[in-house]
């Protein structure tokens, strides 16, 4: 069942995994197994990233370095700025991220 699979990384990704934060965020921005939505990919690279570099996996705190880069191009400012700094204060076992497009923030703004 793919939403167990899905519902697992969750819950590792809530623990502080970073590779479940990565693999999440590749989901999330291919629309694979879950609807895609790029918001949530934009915040779980963020998360991998920030985590990535705090263990010192520099290969890994590129790939989603670049990753985080190429959405937030895709996104308003105001958003990724929002995203950016749940991101930058997220920490484990918190309440999952709810993106702004889905409280009907305008994409012009």
């Amino acid at each position: 069942d793919t939403s167990e699979v899905v519902r697992f990384f969750e819950a590792r990704a809530a623990r502080g995994d970073g590779t479940s934060h990565q693999l999440l965020a590749s989901l999330y921005e291919r629309g694979q197994m879950v609807e895609q939505d790029v918001c949530l990919a934009l915040f779980h690279y963020a998360v991998a990233a920030r985590l990535f570099k705090e263990t010192g996996t520099q290969a890994e705190v590129r790939v989603a370095g670049e990753r985080r880069a190429t959405l937030a191009r895709t996104l308003p400012i105001p958003v990724v700025a929002k995203i950016w700094r749940q991101a930058s204060s997220w920490t484990p076992n918190r309440n999952r991220y709810r993106c702004p497009h889905s409280r009907g923030l305008d994409k012009t703004q």
